[in-house]
């Protein structure tokens, strides 16, 4: 990738350092057409940032665009993710308006029953304000009876622009329903529908609010809100309140910034229990054109129903320097953190938990991290990092004592070790053709667990795109997951998972900027492989339909 020189540099190397080569941005069953490949990462140990609400508005000629609303309906059936990638945008050119294809309707039909639709609608022209809405609706039938999983999605996006000041905010609905169909040894199907569904509804309201001016003479801030009520079928809900506020500044012509947020989630079952975390910090930045310095610290303090808490100090300190121009770079950092589990956290990387789930915080007290990155050509570009994490309340998934056909979560009560090592590699061989690399090897030390449960020690992505012409699009992408382990409470049995291949592709016909019919096959080899036991996946199944791109 090409890095940015001047006052973007600092942005840019923020954001390859969290994201890598690779920025992450799959959904489901995406098809735009793109110029970037992107990959998703699962089951990885990661505290996410908080960030404000933003869309980009860029202007494009031709090509058929996606929206840049952000969302997260994950898939019910835990289907290997289908490679989208951002469009590269076409320079404006200022002695005309382009025609901005920003609004377009999307329908697709598959085997195993699959229905697929996307709406999506905005008012792009308006430079003092932004109004969006984003529908979208996937449904299909599963491996074996009762698996059919539905998920529907209603999102509002506004934004207005002032003198000064920008204010934004986001509704959203989603209702995502799936099913309990696992089969375990001597299991039968011998159960009434109703029984085994699963639904979860999630309202969600984001907003924000920052100065437009970011230049070096005026104090930028951003204060950022969010509030979501997510419940499921069985009367488990949970309430979370978040508040960030962040400013910065320029000292002697180094960044100066410092933040401070307060998370609330209310989490009620057969009981109702709270969880609060207070985090504040503070970091001063060194850029320099051969070097990049950034020193820094935050606070963590979790506090339970009851007002416990233990107050968390960590570092948060990183360094770069360019050996070879900005075609070879060294870092290295040092950091820590700790973050809420919340029950939609849960839900939504495993559909199947069980509604009394028990949260607890998770703390990465220390992490230390250095590698390299940079291009060897202006088509070759490289990332590679080395990791050291100690770990405490890592989360594990259980199948559940009572219901081997849910999970439960248990957290490692000794500190778990992390090593990790991770490699990316992006190759354009032409304009036209793009190859994408991304190899993840992680080693867990045994804690107070035997095993690592369902946390892979090797994932390895390959990824591919071929534009013939500007008129038809062709992708593929290999994933491979190393084995993992599953473990039943009440028997103590453990089930090997064996590693797993699963194969992608996709193709894009584009008969025009309005027009385009793809087609896009998953799982070619057929393998229903388990990513959580005893779930299967669906084995090869295609999906087929058109966009039609609308609007000025």
């Amino acid at each position: 990738m090409k890095f940015l020189a001047g006052k973007k540099y600092l942005t840019t190397l923020i954001c390859v350092l969290i994201s890598g080569i690779v920025p992450v941005a799959i959904h489901a069953q995406d098809t735009s057409l793109s110029e970037q490949i992107t990959v998703e990462r699962r089951l990885r140990v990661q505290f996410p940032e908080v960030n404000k609400i933003e869309v980009n508005v860029l202007e494009e000629e031709e090509e058929v665009s996606q929206p840049t609303l952000t969302y997260n309906v994950e898939p019910m059936l835990l289907e290997m993710p289908v490679f989208t990638t951002p469009i590269r945008p076409v320079p404006v050119r200022h002695d005309r308006q382009p025609l901005l294809y920003r609004n377009y309707a999307k329908l697709g039909f598959g085997n195993y029953g699959s229905i697929y639709g996307e709406f999506f609608y905005n008012t792009v022209r308006s430079k003092e304000n932004l109004l969006a809405i984003h529908l979208k609706h996937f449904s299909g039938k599963g491996p074996v009876d009762f698996s059919n999983f539905r998920e529907d999605l209603l999102e509002l996006y506004g934004k207005k622009n002032f003198k000064n000041h920008i204010l934004s905010g986001n509704l959203i609905y989603s209702n995502n329903q799936n099913h309990f169909y696992g089969i375990g040894e001597g299991d039968t199907l011998d159960y009434d529908k109703k029984e085994l569904r699963q639904v979860f509804n999630n309202f969600e309201f984001n907003t924000g609010f920052n100065n437009s001016k970011s230049d070096s003479e005026n104090i930028h801030y951003e204060l950022n809100g969010r509030y979501y009520f997510f419940k499921d079928r069985y009367d488990a809900s949970e309430n979370n309140l978040l508040f960030k506020a962040l400013a910065s500044d320029y000292f002697n012509g180094n960044l100066v910034s410092a933040y401070g947020a307060v998370e609330h989630n209310i989490f009620g079952f057969e009981q109702t229990g709270s969880q609060t975390m207070f985090k504040a910090g503070a970091s001063y930045n060194i850029s320099q054109p051969q070097y990049f310095v950034r020193l820094g610290f935050h606070t963590a303090t979790p506090v339970d129903t009851g007002g416990n808490g233990a107050f968390g100090f960590f570092p948060d300190v990183e360094a770069e320097i360019k050996l070879a121009d900005e075609h070879f770079i060294a870092f290295a950092g040092m950091r820590g953190d700790k973050e809420l589990n919340t029950f939609r956290g849960f839900a939504r990387e495993n559909p199947f938990v069980v509604s009394g789930i028990s949260l607890q915080p998770t703390s990465s007290l220390l992490e230390l991290f250095g590698g390299v990155k940079g291009s060897l050509t202006s088509r070759l570009s490289f990332y590679g990092r080395l990791g050291y994490q100690s770990i405490e309340n890592l989360p594990y998934y259980l199948n559940d004592s009572l219901n081997p056909k849910r999970f439960t979560v248990v957290y490692d009560s000794i500190n778990t070790t992390l090593m990790e090592g991770n490699i990316q590699v992006m190759y354009e061989i032409t304009d036209v053709w793009k190859l994408g690399l991304l190899a993840d090897l992680r080693n867990f030390s045994a804690g107070s667990e035997s095993r690592p449960w369902y946390r892979p020690g090797t994932e390895v992505t390959f990824t591919t795109r071929y534009n013939l012409q500007n008129k038809i699009i062709f992708t593929g992408d290999v994933f491979v997951i190393g084995k993992r382990y599953a473990k039943n409470l009440a028997s103590e049995e453990i089930t090997r998972l064996n590693g797993l291949i699963d194969l992608n592709a996709g193709i894009n016909y584009r008969f025009s900027p309005v027009f385009t019919a793809f087609i896009d096959f998953k799982n070619i080899l057929g393998n229903r492989y388990e990513l959580f036991h005893p779930y299967p996946v669906r084995g090869f199944h295609l999906l087929a339909g058109l966009t039609v791109d609308f609007g000025r």
